[in-house]
């Protein structure tokens, strides 16, 4: 699949369908915003910033490292970080998808406040990440 080309492996969602069947339920609040433009200025929320949450993957974050660490070789690898990063994101998300576990990729928008909710997730380690388009 594109999903394994690019690396992508799935984690194990079966502890996460257990705490769901034994109701370890939580949930997961998020704020969106950019820094201040000020020392005490207010927070500048990120609305429609869409936000992902997806099971937690200790390759994953590996991978995701090392690019990191790449990135700071030169201005071309650090350029090309982003993409490559967006990349590989995607690539997990179906990767969590091809292991029949859809319903664990999870994504909300952030409203006009910069917030956004997650409600009823499986108890254990999640990923979060998001995604803002600038104008």
């Amino acid at each position: 699949s594109a999903a394994q080309a690019l690396g992508a492996a799935a984690p194990a969602v079966e502890p996460y369908r257990l705490a769901a069947t034994r109701h370890e339920i939580g949930g997961v609040d998020v704020r969106a915003y950019t820094e201040r433009r000020a020392v005490g200025g207010p927070d500048l929320p990120l609305p429609g910033a869409a936000i992902v949450l997806v099971p937690f993957s200790d390759s994953f974050v590996a991978e995701l490292e090392q690019i990191k660490g790449q990135s700071r070789e030169s201005l071309r690898t650090y350029r090309a970080a982003a993409l490559a990063i967006r990349r590989r994101e995607e690539a997990y998300e179906r990767a969590v998808w091809e292991a029949g576990a859809a319903d664990l990729v999870l994504s909300h928008l952030v409203g006009p406040d910069g917030r956004a909710s997650f409600g009823e997730v499986a108890a254990g380690p999640w990923l979060l990440w998001g995604r803002c388009a600038t104008g």
